[in-house]
């Protein structure tokens, strides 16, 4: 269980300056779309390296057109991500973030069990297949549902319900709540761009279609060391690419 501090982070990103940094590595620069993720990812490894937050999310500002929040959990404070990045990040890299209206703030990390809360989480929910699967290899990830029709006797789509099984799959990966409310609140198939084995000294770019689902819903706290394990890891993979940052809400 960590007792280390855990720290809310929001850096307001500048969609041009992103999307120049992007194209500069050879990725798509649109940060707003569904896989807007990588750039972000690449990003962040090029402003923190290895202390990169993650779990995070992006979140676009209607009100500022091109204007992108990332928000963010890490056990490291904006001051010293930020010296680190005025130390080492390169200047297309370092210009991509509105360092004046940054901001963080302490995360509490004890909290009473029973506490009521509202949340909101992107996922994308996979599952590492087992020995026996028919189709795929041991290890192989795959979408929940289909290695839900993979294990099934009759493995026919419409005899299974695809939002109940992503609905189990977020379940079990809420260690320390108990969830009162959940809701789907969109559900698509997304092209995630992800490097690839290495082929000699590159590793080249590759698609890969995977779920993205949005839930929304009330927990109560029912283990605060795990709880906060949660929110520090996050929920589920792909979490260093926009998926599994916890955010809270005041339970309604």
């Amino acid at each position: 269980m960590t007792e280390q501090s855990l720290f809310m982070l929001q850096l307001p990103l500048d969609g041009r300056r992103v999307t120049a940094f992007a194209l500069a590595h050879g990725l798509d620069g649109d940060i707003r779309d569904g896989d807007g993720g990588y750039a972000a990812h690449a990003l962040l490894a090029a402003l923190f390296g290895p202390q990169a937050p993650k779990p995070f999310v992006l979140q676009p500002r209607p009100q500022t057109p091109g204007a992108v929040d990332l928000l963010a959990y890490s056990p490291v404070p904006l001051a010293a991500l930020k010296a680190q990045a005025d130390l080492t990040a390169p200047p297309l890299a370092h210009a991509a973030v509105d360092w004046a209206a940054a901001a963080d703030k302490v995360m509490p990390i004890h909290l009473p069990t029973g506490l009521a809360l509202g949340f909101r989480v992107r996922v994308c929910p996979t599952v590492r297949l087992a020995r026996g699967a028919r189709n795929k290899s041991p290890g192989s990830e795959v979408d929940a549902f289909l290695a839900a029709l993979d294990r099934s006797s009759d493995p026919t789509p419409g005899l299974l319900d695809r939002q109940a099984i992503y609905r189990d799959w977020l379940l079990a990966h809420l260690p320390g709540a108990a969830v009162l409310d959940l809701r789907l609140d969109s559900l698509r198939q997304i092209s995630l761009t992800r490097r690839a084995a290495a082929v000699g000294d590159t590793r080249p770019l590759r698609s890969v279609r995977k779920p993205d689902a949005l839930f929304t819903g009330r927990l109560q706290v029912a283990d605060s060391a795990q709880f906060i394990d949660t929110l520090t890891r996050g929920v589920g993979r792909h979490r260093a690419f926009g998926f599994g940052m916890l955010l809270l809400q005041p339970a309604r």
